[in-house]
């Protein structure tokens, strides 16, 4: 299992995740330029979980800049079904803590919906 940054060529793939995560079945897909491996307004830590050069789940986590503190956002984290309890999720937590790490974070916030995603 390779954790690494997203990128570009990762696009297709991701889109595909994060259309289960806010779509489910039957539901109205979120707009493809919502993706967050390319939004501006922040500081962008999309990563990715790939096995055998499959995007099998990925995170999203963003730093931004308050006066002189420095926050990290955990915003997304979604594996796919068969990948699920096998650590990915938490590998992947690890990975995203690590850059919030380097970048010298000083508080780091994560929230859920009620329902989980």
């Amino acid at each position: 299992m390779e954790i690494r940054n997203a990128t570009e060529l990762d696009k297709e793939e991701f889109s595909q995740l994060y259309q289960k995560l806010y779509s489910p079945e039957g539901t109205k897909s979120p707009p493809q330029d919502s993706l967050p491996i390319e939004n501006p307004a922040f500081f962008n830590l999309p990563m990715v979980a790939v096995e055998q050069d499959t995007i099998v789940g990925f995170i999203w986590g963003y730093v931004v800049d308050f006066g002189l503190k420095r926050y990290g956002y955990v915003e997304d984290l979604y594996v796919d079904e068969g990948w699920r309890t096998q650590g990915v999720g938490g590998l992947l937590l690890d990975a995203l803590k690590e850059q919030f790490t380097c970048l010298k974070t000083d508080a780091v916030f994560v929230s859920t919906d009620k329902d989980n995603h």
